[in-house]
């Protein structure tokens, strides 16, 4: 992923897994050491090979079931950019974007345990239908200006 994306030649890569296969030091630690590659980037490579693994949806086409929506607020649903979409046998299945996805599991994953599943959405979409279906308007941020 990384090499696809142009942060690190072919040569790098295999320099990288080769020590790694020595020292046994994780990726990202012998990826900064050889190559000065920035965490943050090897965490959005792996975000973005994980989200390659799971089914994308279109909320369009998602029924909106209300009980699912009670499984956490509407705050909650917007800072994690997560919609919970239905249960299947009984697993949730939330809507999440592939950006920030590690983390965003994590938090659900500590929420609801292992009986919940995910599906990769648009994050714009997911906001939207955050507010279409909470009927959620989000706080407007002020810019007030004091006059002195």
């Amino acid at each position: 992923m990384l090499v696809q994306r142009g942060v690190l030649t072919q040569e790098q890569l295999e320099a990288i897994l080769s020590r790694q296969a020595e020292t046994g030091q994780p990726f990202g630690a012998v990826a900064l050491e050889l190559c000065g590659i920035n965490e943050q980037e090897v965490w959005e490579a792996c975000d973005r090979q994980a989200a390659g693994f799971l089914p994308r949806v279109e909320l369009a086409c998602e029924p909106n079931d209300p009980r699912a929506l009670e499984a956490i607020s509407a705050e909650q649903a917007m800072d994690l950019v997560a919609l919970p979409l239905r249960y299947e046998k009984q697993s949730l299945l939330i809507a999440v974007s592939d950006s920030h996805l590690r983390d965003t599991v994590r938090a659900l994953r500590e929420r609801f345990g292992e009986d919940v599943q995910f599906v990769i959405a648009d994050p714009d979409q997911i906001k939207l239908f955050i507010c279409r279906r909470y009927q959620y308007e989000p706080p407007i941020a002020s810019n007030t200006i004091s006059s002195n």
